[in-house]
Order: structure tokens, then sequence, then C-alpha cells
């Protein structure tokens, strides 16, 4: 039966601690977890038994039987306390390096002014430098998740998105290389966005292409919405929901769109001005060392296409013509121009 302490409000005279004991042999992390601690959110100390336990080595510690665990939650951002503390590292190399650096001279036969700086500089700097290891040791620096798109709203709702109703839950978020939510009991919510969504123009119209990450392993769903209205009044949307393993395909799952093709102006050849022949590109369609299957590009006339003559408007027609062609065997490359 281990022991564990949880002790907060330690910048005031009253600090409060709270206790429990838990049956199992259980990791620090995990009693960080269950403590409801996260040390990416707060500066946490941890003791087993009278001697500090670094961070990274929690998840590979036990807490077993007659042992005593304390986690202590430095007050203030974590950013702070390490800045108040790398000063003070500093002030104490300095103070410490003037002895030990006229030691060290005295010890190397140095005898100049010049040559006991030098020591005494480079004697500071270690001092310093071990002061700041012993300082990430005890106080590691924090480790956010990369909440990937959703770096405006707020990176604790992206850190912990499974319990996080908030405003940023109001719309779907990618959050690259961050946690994968995964649900209990019954719950609305709002997926993450699992690729980057795309769009492309048929037929005048425009198609909006997303892949959603609703959650890890199974799930019961009981209705979808878009916003309040249910999913199956919108005629123009197709869904479709994969388990896990299965392989998505309503429709491409990895679309790349290459930024440097896209809002070109294209000039009619009426109106182009020598030099300009009217070409556009090349440029790089994919990035290195991929490859596709197929090129979407679209164009869009936003005042319409016609010929003004008076009260009337006369339909009209435009040309363009799209070539590719590969670059040692690496991406394919695209040159747009108007006929």
């Amino acid at each position: 039966m281990a022991t564990v302490h949880v002790w907060t409000n330690m910048d005031s005279d009253a600090p409060r601690r709270s206790a429990r004991t838990e049956r199992r042999r259980l990791r620090l992390s995990t009693l960080e977890r269950r403590s409801g601690l996260d040390h990416r959110r707060d500066v946490l100390l941890c003791q087993r038994n009278g001697k500090w336990v670094r961070q990274r080595y929690w998840h590979r510690t036990l807490a077993g039987r007659n042992d005593v665990v304390h986690f202590i939650v430095v007050p203030g951002k974590g950013d702070a306390v390490r800045t108040v503390a790398s000063i003070a590292i500093l002030i104490a190399a300095t103070i410490i390096a003037g002895p030990v650096g006229g030691s060290i001279a005295g010890a190397l036969g140095v005898t100049s002014a010049a040559g006991i700086a030098a020591i005494t500089a480079a004697t500071t700097a270690t001092l310093a430098i071990a002061g700041n290891f012993a300082l990430n040791a005890i106080i590691p620096p924090a480790r956010p998740d990369a909440p990937g798109l959703a770096t405006s709203l707020g990176e604790i709702d992206a850190n912990a998105p499974t319990y996080a109703f908030t405003v940023s839950s109001q719309q779907n978020l990618a959050r690259l290389g961050g946690r994968i939510p995964e649900w209990f009991g019954y719950h609305r919510v709002i997926p993450d966005v699992a690729s980057t969504a795309w769009h492309e123009w048929a037929d005048g119209r425009q198609t909006l292409y997303q892949t959603l990450c609703c959650t890890k392993g199974e799930l019961e769903i009981e209705k979808i919405e878009l916003g309040r209205t249910p999913i199956d009044t919108f005629e123009d949307i197709d869904y479709q929901v994969f388990g896990p393993g299965a392989t998505a395909d309503l429709f491409e799952s990895e679309v790349y769109q290459a930024s440097d093709v896209g809002s070109i102006l294209l000039t009619a050849p009426n109106e182009l001005v020598a030099p300009d022949d009217g070409v556009y590109g090349p440029f790089a369609a994919l990035p290195p060392g991929q490859a596709s299957q197929r090129f979407g590009l679209d164009v869009s006339f936003p005042s319409g296409l016609y010929l003004s003559s008076g009260a009337s408007l006369a339909p009209k027609t435009a040309q363009w013509r799209v070539e590719a062609r590969k670059i040692d065997e690496m991406p394919t490359i695209a040159a747009v121009y108007m006929n």
C-alpha cells in the first residue's frame, strides 16, 4: 500500500495537502494522472521515500508497499519559475566562479590578469551550464503537443480535447501531433480533422472534402448533425463512417494543395504587354519524393464570361492549356497559360 500526498498552494503561509492510498503497485506517472495533475500544465516536483525523482523517470518508477510519494505543485507558470531559477543560477555561478577560478589559475601556474579572467569566465560558463542541466532535471521545460491549425484557440483545449467543452470545440480542428480523443460514456462531440480539408470545382459547384477522426477504437454513433441540424436533411452531403483498420475510400484521402498554383490571374492574349507571353510557371505541384495519380485544376470566372453589348450579354468562350512533366523522377510541375 502506497501513500500519495499532493501539496498545493505553496506560495502561501498555509499550503494545502491532500492524501490518499493506493493498494496496488503503480508507476509515478500513473499516480500523477490519478491525482488530477499534468506536468505539461503545472510545474511538478516528485519525491519518493524522501528522494527526488526526475520527471523523465516517472513512467518507469514504481511505488508499492510502504512507499510514500509526494507531488508538489510549484506556484506560477513553468516559464516564470524557470526564468527566476536561471537568474539565480547565473548569479550564484558568478559569485562562486571568482574563488574557484583563482584556485584553478594557481594550480595551473597562471599569474597574468588576462589569464585569470579567462579561466574565471570559463568557470562561470561551466557552472551556469551545469546549473541549468540540474534545473532541467528538477523542472523540465514544458513540451506541449503540437496543436496544428488550432493555435489561436488556446493551447489547453488543443492539448486536452477529450473533455474540453469550450468555444474551441465548436468547430473541427486539426491537432497535428496531438492526442486522439478517447470517449467514455455519452457525449455530444465535435470530431477533429484528421487531414487537411480540400475542395474542387465541378460543373459549376464547389465540393468540400473533409476527413474527421472521432476516437480510438469502436464507437456507437446515435446521430450525426451539421450544427444542430441532422445531416440527412442536406441532400448534397455524403458521408461514411469507417471503423478501426478500414481504408477510407469515399474519396481521395491524401490530397496535396500546391499553394504556388493558387490565385493565378490569367491574361487574355489580346491584353498581353511585351515581354509577357501569358505563361505562368513552372510550379512544383508536389513535395520532393511524392507521386500523384492525377492533377486537379480549378479555373473560375468570378464576374462571369460574356461580352456586353448595350443591354444584351453575348456568351463567350475561353481556352487554356495545362502542361505537365517530371523533373528527375521527382515532383511533377505544371505550366498554365491562356491561348
